[in-house]
């Protein structure tokens, strides 16, 4: 069976064992330990273990409001399951599906939520009631009906638009700080132990400050112009604040002359500056198919982040040319039949060397232009900071600050344009994330566009 299936499985047999201690059959430490081992042994995490069967050793069906499952008022008992369901604590929906917030590990991922997994959250929260020839009788919900629940318009469940991978700023300019579901910006927070020191009026010395001490930590990268310097400090502000505007961020193209250049390592930096953590990172999918199902699946746990490293062809996915200017993408939930157009709030990165990009790629990308100039760039020495990546995960809260301290001094300006000219499908992303960069720096991300050395294909 498989995980959730054998998960189903251990509730049902821990809520039959709760019986058999009720009436003196068995000691509950017996039971405990003989439904621990059994469900090791078909490979159930520990934790996971502890958990159902808690739940299932505390189940008081008398305790519960019965749902009656006689007659042939379909909509009825599907209304009382969804009814229910609201009672559940880290439950949304997102993109028309239910899905379900998993921390484990300070990992926060959305986990779609399966017949199974449905099953045990009904019957934790309600019993099922069936009337039988010797009278009412408790039963498990079918999975005509589970499968109605799935599909059915939960309008009175919150709506999750966005899992933020750290605190961020709203579309107002207000600090998200909270650990947990915001409700103005439906988005779930990830800032658990999190301490992010900003001021509450930073002023424009404040954002000029803040930006000096990131590129400080970008200094050993070797960039051909300062403006790609902002450009790459441009993803880190995008992926902080991606619920502070609507639509679009460009392509974030990392283009160098050579291998170990460090584009990929830059991209790192960033990531983990956001998340704690390195990306995960793909390689371009051969084919629009296949990108459209690695899209799927970052949508659908919730990532931000669709890193396409070490391109080595010119790149054609139509599918890329609509994400990246769509604000919902159309994707079929894994494992089901149910087709969901989930919110696309990604940050999307591709880097290679001479990177090339077709279609309509070139028009809605932000060029980042590395440049060595020396034989071996792998065998460079003299770095001013020695181990990058132990650095960023030990500073993490201070850079994040930095990226804070930007953006809520440009929003307390009153997100001046600073000489930014909008890109065009790009407006609300070029007044909040360009014109903050151009606040900071003195300089225009957007300006970066011209002279760089990623090219379009000519076909």
């Amino acid at each position: 069976a498989r995980p959730g299936e054998r998960n189903k499985e251990l509730f049902c047999a821990g809520v039959a064992t709760r019986r058999l201690i009720e009436h003196g059959h068995i000691q509950a430490d017996d039971a405990v330990a003989q439904l621990t081992a059994a469900a090791e042994q078909v490979g159930l995490e520990r934790a996971e273990i502890d958990a159902t069967i808690a739940r299932a050793l505390t189940r008081r069906p008398e305790d519960l409001a019965p749902i009656s499952l006689d007659g042939s008022d379909y909509a009825r008992v599907v209304g009382e399951c969804c009814d229910a369901l609201v009672e559940v604590e880290n439950l949304f929906v997102r993109g028309g599906a239910l899905v379900r917030v998993d921390e484990r590990d300070d990992v926060v991922r959305l986990v779609p939520v399966s017949i199974s997994q449905l099953t045990i959250l009904l019957t934790e929260l309600r019993t099922f009631r069936k009337m039988g020839k010797n009278g009412p009788r408790e039963v498990w919900p079918p999975r005509e009906l589970l499968g109605g629940v799935l599909q059915a318009d939960h309008r009175r469940l919150r709506t999750l638009v966005a899992v933020l991978d750290s605190p961020s700023v709203s579309t107002s300019g207000e600090l998200l700080v909270e650990h947990g579901y915001h409700a103005a910006t439906q988005s779930f927070v990830c800032a658990a132990g999190l301490v992010v020191n900003v001021p509450s009026h930073p002023t424009q010395e404040d954002a000029q400050v803040a930006y000096r001490s990131l590129r400080t930590l970008l200094c050993d990268f070797p960039f051909r112009r300062e403006v790609d310097a902002a450009s790459a400090i441009s993803i880190l502000l995008t992926a902080v604040a991606r619920v502070a505007f609507e639509g679009a961020s460009p392509l974030f193209a990392i283009s160098a002359n050579t291998r170990g250049s460090g584009k990929s390592l830059v991209v790192e930096v960033l990531v983990t500056i956001v998340t704690g953590r390195a990306p995960a990172v793909t390689t371009v999918p051969g084919s629009d198919d296949e990108f459209r199902k690695a899209v799927g699946a970052h949508l659908l746990s919730g990532s931000n982040w669709l890193v396409l490293d070490n391109a080595d062809a010119p790149i054609r996915l139509r599918s890329l040319d609509s994400l990246i200017t769509a604000e919902r993408f159309s994707t079929r939930l894994l494992g089901h039949n149910q087709m969901i157009e989930a919110p696309s709030r990604m940050v999307i990165v591709v880097n290679g060397n001479s990177l090339e990009l077709g279609g309509d790629l070139s028009r809605r990308a932000l060029p980042i232009d590395l440049r060595v100039e020396v034989a071996r760039p792998e065998e460079r020495t003299g770095f001013r900071i020695r181990d990058i990546r132990a650095h960023v995960r030990e500073k993490r809260e201070v850079y994040l600050a930095h990226a804070l301290t930007i953006l809520r001094a440009h929003s307390v300006a009153g997100y001046p344009a600073c000489g930014v000219k909008e890109l065009g499908s790009f407006e609300a992303w070029s007044r909040t994330i360009a014109s903050a960069v151009s606040f900071a720096s003195g300089l225009d991300p957007l300006s970066g566009r011209r002279g760089t050395s990623t090219t379009a294909d000519r076909d």
